[in-house]
């Protein structure tokens, strides 16, 4: 098929290592449970085999049915996601097949019955389970275990966040390549046909001021006569912008698009978190200062 080994092969092969071992750790998980019922571990394997063999299968193919479809998107996208959706396809169906042929196997004949002690849940385990019986459950008066108003809350809670997540998608940035941000850009002036190199540079002057203005905004350098291409000509100029480096830190990134998202639907003016940089991404910035000079 044509395949290699490159980022989006390995990619594949990253996100499926978690899911190859899962059935496995399924069918020896359940043929454990068969070997603490009593069962010698020849016996426990097929049992458990058989009991969970349709589970599995059906968990495998889903994962399939997923990834497969990617592999045969059409344009540059699909060129990109071929290798990937197969590669976690093959590679899920392979632990499959492990699963279910070579895990019992190895089960019947390598595992040991060992005693087995049940421990008493710990505290954080006891107040899990009391929580769940209290969000779901409630006792009567006659002391018997019915649905309480907290069961009702809950599933009105989670459809509630379901439509509400299912309302912000329209507000997520949306394309194939994000947009780069090297906290550097270059623009390309160009005057009318006849104008002199002085015209040239009042004209540029006047730009990088305003460009200046913008407090994301570190440095600014005019190279007159001469495009970005190398076109010597004494009507063309160059502008390099240098914006002040980006703040990467995790909280800025993660909270301050959340806040101004809560801001801008709300209107309420959280302030957001100060950062060791610039937090403004490119994109912004140069959707700000390019009408500006449009309309000099």
């Amino acid at each position: 098929m044509g395949f290699s080994l490159n980022l989006v092969s390995f990619l594949g092969l990253t996100l499926a290592t978690g899911i190859l071992v899962d059935d496995a750790i399924v069918e020896i998980e359940n043929i454990a449970r068969h070997m603490r019922m009593g069962k010698s571990p020849y016996r426990a394997a097929m049992e458990a085999a058989d009991e969970i063999g349709l589970a599995v299968i059906a968990i495998t193919f889903s994962i399939v049915s997923i990834f497969v479809p990617v592999s045969f998107m059409s344009g540059v996208v699909g060129q990109y996601f071929k290798q990937f959706g197969l590669t976690v396809a093959v590679a899920v169906l392979f632990s499959l097949l492990v699963a279910r042929l070579i895990t019992p196997m190895m089960a019947a004949y390598l595992m040991r019955p060992t005693h087995h002690t049940e421990h008493e849940a710990g505290p954080l385990l006891r107040g899990y389970i009391k929580l769940l019986h209290w969000l779901n459950y409630a006792p009567t008066i006659r002391k018997r275990w019915k649905p309480s108003l907290m069961s009702y809350v809950t599933v009105i809670a989670a459809f509630c966040i379901l439509i509400a997540s299912t309302w912000l998608i329209p507000l997520l940035p949306k394309g194939f390549i994000p947009p780069g941000d090297n906290s550097r850009f270059v623009l390309s002036v160009q005057l009318p046909p006849g104008s002199r190199l002085a015209e040239t540079r009042s004209t540029t002057d006047v730009m990088a001021e305003q460009i200046r203005s913008n407090p994301e905004v570190d440095k600014v350098f005019v190279l007159g006569g001469a495009s970005p291409t190398g076109s010597v000509e004494p009507r063309n100029a160059s502008i390099f912008v240098n914006l002040k480096h980006r703040d990467v830190g995790l909280l800025t990134g993660l909270f301050n698009p959340m806040i101004n998202g809560v801001n801008s639907i709300t209107g309420l003016s959280i302030p957001t978190l100060k950062g060791h940089g610039r937090i403004i991404p490119q994109e912004t910035i140069e959707n700000e200062i390019l009408p500006k000079l449009s309309t000099l």
